[in-house]
C-alpha cells in the first residue's frame, strides 16, 4: 500500500502503511518538516500499517527532536488488536 503525508494547518497526516517500502519516502517527509518545525503533530490515524522498519523510524525521530530541543506529538484515535496464539 502507498503513504501519503498531507500538511494541514500544522497537523501532518500519515495515510497508508510505514513500511520497508514506504520507509524511506516516511524519512525524508520528516526530515523536511522537522527542519521547518519546532513541533510535529503527526495525526496517525489513517496508517494502515506500521512494521519493524516504521517503528525504527518513528523511535529515531523521537530521539533525533529531543535532541535537536524539538517535540514530535503522536496522535492517532482508533486501533485495532490481534490475537496470535
Amino acid at each position: 500500500m502507498r503513504l501519503e503525508m498531507i500538511e494541514n494547518e500544522s497537523t501532518f497526516f500519515v495515510l497508508g502503511a510505514i513500511n520497508k517500502n514506504t520507509v524511506l519516502y516516511f524519512k525524508n517527509k520528516l526530515e523536511y518538516w522537522l527542519e521547518k518545525h519546532k513541533t510535529l503533530v503527526l495525526n496517525l490515524d489513517k496508517v494502515t500499517e506500521i512494521d519493524i522498519f516504521g517503528m525504527e523510524a518513528l523511535d529515531y525521530f523521537i530521539l533525533k527532536a529531543a535532541h535537536l530541543n524539538k517535540k514530535i506529538l503522536l496522535l492517532g484515535l482508533s486501533y485495532e488488536t490481534s490475537e496470535y496464539n
